[in-house]
């Protein structure tokens, strides 16, 4: 087919969905807009609860969105409002020795990316891009 094996009708025009779009607001939760959720709705699902990692050398941090908390050490309960979603991260930021001060109110555009040891694709938000 050469390079359209991908192609998807855009078939709800009456939509409002916003930028696709992860922010860490001024009180370091990690906030995830409607856009981004209907975005990664397959990752996303009905799962209430996150798992955060975080790479160092990369300066990014990987979201697992998961649906079972009660088998993941340090999952995190997101807050859910209406079409957006966040989930506080302030403890994490500090275990890892972030330094936030040009990171609040910002925003960042994930990137779907495939992560070996984790087996499946996850979003990835790079705290310099």
């Amino acid at each position: 087919m050469s390079g359209w094996e991908e192609l998807e009708r855009f078939d709800n025009p009456g939509a409002r969905v916003s930028g696709s779009t992860v922010k860490i607001t001024n009180q370091l939760a990690i906030y995830f807009s409607a856009g981004f959720l209907h975005k990664a709705q397959a990752q996303v699902g009905v799962c209430e609860n996150c798992v955060l990692y975080y790479s160092k050398p990369k300066r990014a941090i990987v979201i697992d969105f998961i649906d079972d908390p009660e088998n993941w050490d340090g999952a995190m309960k997101m807050t859910i409002k209406r079409s957006c979603a966040q989930v506080s991260a302030r403890a994490f930021f500090s275990y890892n020795m972030i330094d936030t001060e040009q990171l609040r109110n910002k925003t960042f555009t994930p990137i779907l990316t495939k992560i070996p040891q984790l087996e499946e694709d996850r979003w990835v938000i790079y705290l310099d891009g």
